[in-house]
């Protein structure tokens, strides 16, 4: 596996006697450039728009807590009580000034909530976004060093402080234990 290769986008199609089918929901993990303040946030945003007026699903997930949200709607962290990381499912049916939106936020150190993800009619597929973070991480993990904290670590909250330093010395003591 390399992972350079892997797509920080994808798109579910609908097969119906066209070669590619049509797509039914856009599933994309949010860059910096992406975000407002952004270097592509207006471009992303005509994309985005685009996409829900054509009546296609939009799933953002985003894991950058130092970012503006995509939404104004969303609430920006560190304000307390506020998620640093999320997933917002947007479904523009039966129009798009009608659809709605449904956000699944989650915390430092908390499992990622499954999001479940609407399709056409009344069908709808549960993404495991939890599994698919642990399967990148088992890629990446030779990348961490958990000897060091993160960058820019004063930008969370303290409380979350704590929860990320437990969390690192909890994985270095199984790692010194598995010696």
């Amino acid at each position: 596996d390399d992972p350079e290769n892997y797509a920080v986008a994808a798109v579910i199609r609908r097969y119906q006697n066209a070669l590619m089918g049509d797509p039914v929901a856009w599933i994309e993990v949010l860059s910096e450039t992406n975000l407002p303040k952004g270097s592509g946030f207006d471009q992303y945003t005509r994309k985005r728009n685009g996409a829900l007026r054509s009546g296609i699903v939009m799933v953002e997930i985003d894991y950058l807590h130092e970012c503006l949200p995509v939404s104004s709607r969303i609430a920006y962290y560190p304000d307390e009580g506020e998620y640093p990381y999320y997933a917002l499912v947007t479904r523009p049916t039966p129009t798009w000034e009608a659809g709605k939106a449904y956000f699944y936020g989650f915390h430092v150190d908390e499992p990622i909530p499954p999001i479940r993800i609407p399709l056409l009619h009344n069908d709808y597929v549960d993404l495991n976004l939890g599994e698919v973070y642990n399967r990148t991480y088992t890629i990446f993990r030779h990348r961490v060093d958990y000897s060091k904290e993160p960058p820019r670590m004063d930008s969370y909250r303290a409380d979350d402080q704590v929860r990320i330093r437990e969390r690192m010395a909890a994985v270095i003591a199984a790692h010194e234990a598995s010696r």
